[in-house]
């Protein structure tokens, strides 16, 4: 069955026992209705599929239309996502036209999966029967640089023949058509890569599970870690291989609930504020 229009029609069905068409006393009936419902908004996400760089952010592109194919504006609009990236969940609305993005970042190769729901019933929630689309993303390994043979150790930093180091002893520096080359950075003064600070959990009444994730195709992240939660810090260390993610366990100076705003610092960057989620 099928109809073009909302309301109720209500079925009567019959066993024609005598094959004349009509129905006999007798003859076996059952009555039934179905009421046709307006279909729900149509969701579309652009790209369908994406293989961008590790690294690099992508913009999903959203659009909410009705039956009709009109524009849903100030749709509600609940996103996920699934895989290497932990990216946190988010809220959005449509504009007038019925459009709106989605920006995600992968900092780790591999496969995400974003799954954009739509609240239908505007209850605050999303159930399993409203609208809801994916997209897969496949981060690819970014290419790695190999600087030229000529070209300088280090040219953020750069030290002027005959500066003492920290020993005392003057610094070495080459020379080749009047220009000074940089001379290498001690390991101590080498700005190692800050990790994203991802997702908090809280395993216990004073600990916590902070995701980082060291971005790839560079240097190995290490530093310090500070969290403040109400106005008391705890301080830690941490340490990841290129491209890698993994839970850092802390033990908090305050007892953690979910909830909680946690400032989260790693070395002389801004602290991060997060929400704390439940245990895993």
């Amino acid at each position: 069955m099928r109809s073009s229009e909302t309301g109720r029609d209500d079925i009567s069905v019959f066993a024609d026992l005598d094959g004349d068409g009509v129905r006999d006393e007798g003859e076996p009936q059952g009555e039934t209705s179905v009421t046709w419902e307006a279909p729900g908004p149509g969701l579309k996400l652009l790209p369908e599929y994406e293989a961008p760089q590790a690294g690099t952010s992508l913009d999903i592109a959203v659009s909410v239309r009705d039956a009709a194919d009109e524009p849903l504006p100030t749709s509600e609009l609940y996103w996920t996502s699934d895989g290497v990236n932990d990216m946190e969940d988010g809220e959005y609305s449509t504009d007038p036209a019925g459009r709106s993005f989605v920006h995600v970042v992968g900092y780790l190769p591999g496969r995400d999966t974003v799954t954009v729901k739509v609240d239908a019933d505007h209850d605050g929630k999303y159930e399993a029967d409203e609208p809801h689309a994916s997209v897969v993303i496949d981060w690819q390994e970014p290419p790695r640089y190999f600087p030229p043979a000529d070209a300088a150790v280090n040219p953020v930093f750069r030290e002027e023949p005959g500066d003492a180091d920290e020993s005392g002893a003057p610094s070495p520096s080459t020379s080749a058509g009047g220009v000074t080359a940089a001379a290498p950075l001690p390991a101590a003064r080498r700005a190692a890569p800050v990790p994203r600070v991802g997702r908090l959990v809280r395993v216990g009444a004073r600990r916590l599970e902070i995701r980082l994730a060291c971005p790839a195709g560079g240097a190995a992240c290490r530093g310090r870690l500070t969290v403040r939660l109400r106005g008391r810090r705890t301080f830690g260390r941490y340490a990841l291989r290129a491209g890698q993610a993994r839970w850092i366990r802390v033990r908090a100076a305050r007892q953690v609930r979910a909830g909680a705003r946690v400032l989260v610092g790693l070395g002389s960057r801004r602290p991060v504020a997060r929400r704390v989620h439940r245990a895993r």
